[in-house]
């Protein structure tokens, strides 16, 4: 990767992860094109956070829009994060989400993220953004996963909504959209990058989505497997 993509208080922020967390290897077996729309299991942050720090190309993660103003930032820990997941009284929580809130806005403003917001009619923004993001040549990340909490290796069972990121991107370019699942080994410690899945245009889009949804989870089945039988392709 060439030039400054992400802010800096981002890099700066990238590479002490790489320092906490340690290399992995990127193992690309297929060839994404630039740019594409990368899709990784979340797992409760680890996912999202090991690609950007290690991933060889720049990416726009899409994160919850909550976490972009400090206020926002604040009442979601305090209101679900740190008082109903986790069990802490408020005062607590609050003591904790003052200084994490500070630090994770600013983080994912520098990030250049893009803010995913849920049950809302905004989030036409979400997809708006990552089109024009996708035209002007800059990759995407994003984690679709309904459980994001699950710590298993293997990515569930996806939200589809992000498919209509393609609806959007074929109508204003032309083209189709690249999406490439992701998976990350943390026990050899490697991510490998699956075949681009896209859509091919010959039926409406709303037969073709569960379609691609179907070959995007194959792809995963696949490189879950490698991980079993032991990351050899």
């Amino acid at each position: 990767m060439s030039g400054r993509f992400y802010g800096g208080f981002a890099s700066v922020i990238r590479r002490l992860v790489q320092l906490a967390i340690g290399r992995y290897e990127v193992k690309m077996l297929g060839v994404p094109p630039a740019p594409s729309v990368y899709v990784v299991h979340h797992r409760n942050t680890r996912g999202p956070i090991t690609s950007i720090a290690w991933l060889d190309t720049h990416c726009h993660l899409w994160a919850l829009s909550a976490f972009f103003t400090r206020t926002g930032c604040f009442d979601q820990y305090t209101g679900y994060t740190f008082t109903r997941r986790y069990g802490m009284p408020w005062f607590l929580a609050a003591a904790i989400a003052l200084p994490a809130s500070l630090f994770v806005s600013r983080l994912l403003n520098s990030l250049k993220a893009i803010p995913v917001y849920r049950g809302s009619t905004r989030i036409l923004s979400t997809v708006r953004r990552t089109v024009a993001a996708l035209k002007a040549g800059e990759s995407v990340l994003i984690s679709p996963d309904i459980d994001y909490t699950d710590s298993g290796s293997g990515m569930g069972v996806m939200h589809p909504g992000f498919l209509h990121v393609e609806k959007f991107f074929s109508a204003e370019s032309g083209t189709h959209a690249s999406f490439v699942p992701v998976h990350i080994d943390r026990q050899r410690r490697a991510i490998y990058v699956g075949e681009a899945i896209r859509f091919a245009g010959r039926k409406s889009f709303r037969i073709e989505k569960d379609e691609v949804y179907a070959r995007i989870s194959r792809e995963f089945s696949r490189l879950e497997r490698l991980e079993r039988e032991g990351g050899t392709a």
